[in-house]
């Protein structure tokens, strides 16, 4: 069984935990099986692109417990978790938490135990959630090479693109995902440095801004010292999570009719070139 605990706060640092799985599904109390809403299969295909492993999104099986904001399993507060066999079980509050429920479903497309540094930093990285006994369970990243030259995140190409292009309330159920991108566009690994933080927290890594709509924007710290390090041409990525006003399963909130531009950034540098949506 694996247990993730994630915060709504991009900023905020929560909690993982884990187990063995066992050979039947583990529901707790007052779980109820549900369809999963369309967004589900946005974040299954996001999901099995970056991990590379591919499986039928319909052998998922889906609980959650009406009214919770995290469950009680052997002890441990949790918001979601995936048990053997192709069964995850969520808090009600974090049924649309994309994240998270990637998180699990990364548990799900590898039907193995643990977090491995492999898939859910490096593949995965920025797409699912993996902070607190994730990255206990994944390790420290190797040490970084002392001939690597630290370079300002301006030396890094940044992009956005959204997924799908052209989100409609027909597709996804409204739901869509802004991925920003950093490359290193060099011949030769490079290790970003990111601009310091007060209170001694992570630095911020990756951000992004709509500029048609004031104070809407969110961030991710850098939790894990691998989302510095950028091999020769890698490209890096953040998923955000956005919604059109409508959006089947989540109500008001999402943007109304209007024109806007996406911009993102890494390390406080800004992508030039903004994604462009028109919501009719």
């Amino acid at each position: 069984m694996r247990f993730a605990r994630c915060s709504v706060a991009l900023l905020a640092a929560p909690l993982l935990f884990g187990c063995e799985s066992p050979a039947a599904p583990l529901l707790v109390e007052g779980a109820q099986r549900f369809d999963p809403p369309p967004a589900y299969h946005l974040w299954w295909e996001l999901t099995q692109e970056c991990s590379g492993r591919r499986a039928l999104f319909s052998r998922v099986r889906w609980y959650y417990v009406p009214g919770t904001v995290t469950l009680e399993v052997d002890g441990q507060r949790v918001e979601g978790y995936w048990t053997a066999p192709n069964t995850i079980v969520l808090a009600h509050a974090a049924v649309h938490d994309g994240p998270l429920v990637r998180h699990e479903m990364l548990h799900a497309l590898q039907d193995a135990d643990g977090h491995p540094r492999e898939f859910f930093l490096e593949r995965c990285g920025g797409v699912v959630m993996c902070e607190g006994r994730c990255l206990e369970d994944a390790g420290p990243p190797p040490p970084a090479n002392a001939a690597a030259p630290r370079v300002d995140p301006s030396a890094l190409e940044v992009g956005v693109e959204l997924r799908p292009r052209g989100p409609s309330l027909g597709l996804y159920g409204g739901h869509f995902t802004l991925v920003v991108t950093a490359r290193n566009p060099r011949s030769d690994a490079v290790i970003a440095t990111l601009p310091p933080t007060s209170f001694g927290e992570p630095s911020t890594s990756f951000e992004y801004l709509i500029e048609n709509l004031v104070g809407l924007g969110g961030a991710v710290r850098a939790w894990d010292a691998g989302v510095t390090r950028f091999a020769p041409g890698e490209t890096k990525r953040q998923a955000f999570d956005l919604y059109l006003a409508g959006a089947v399963g989540i109500g008001d909130g999402g943007l109304p009719p209007g024109t806007y531009r996406f911009f993102g950034a890494y390390g406080g540098h800004w992508s030039a070139v903004p994604a462009t949506l028109t919501v009719p």
